[in-house]
């Protein structure tokens, strides 16, 4: 739903750059900036996995095809970064990701 107007709006998994947790509403930002919300939790997009969307903490998730690096954060914490910001990857799904990027490098090669 558009902030702005109320109106719903469909998007492509491809013009997602982050879907975040807040309270009972969910916050999806584009690449072009925009923000939505929807209701509900994360737990509503985890029929997204056959997608390039991957839950990196429990109030995020990133598409995988514009993560730019990987660092590694402070507290041996790893953070993935895109054009426009960084997130921080939880313990509990830095495995998953390694493993989905892993398997991304060999699709482009």
């Amino acid at each position: 739903m558009n902030p702005k107007n109320n109106r719903r709006s469909f998007l492509d998994c491809s013009q997602i750059l982050a879907i975040e947790a807040m309270a009972h509403l969910s916050k999806v930002t584009t690449i072009n900036h925009e923000i939505f919300y929807t209701q509900g939790p994360l737990k509503q997009f985890e029929a997204l996995k056959n997608t390039t969307l991957i839950r990196i903490n429990n109030g995020t998730i990133i598409n995988l095809a514009l993560i730019i690096s990987f660092n590694n954060g402070k507290y041996a914490r790893l953070e993935v970064q895109t054009k426009t910001r960084a997130f921080i990857v939880s313990r509990h799904y830095a495995k998953q990701l390694k493993e989905k990027m892993s398997n991304v490098q060999r699709l482009k090669e």
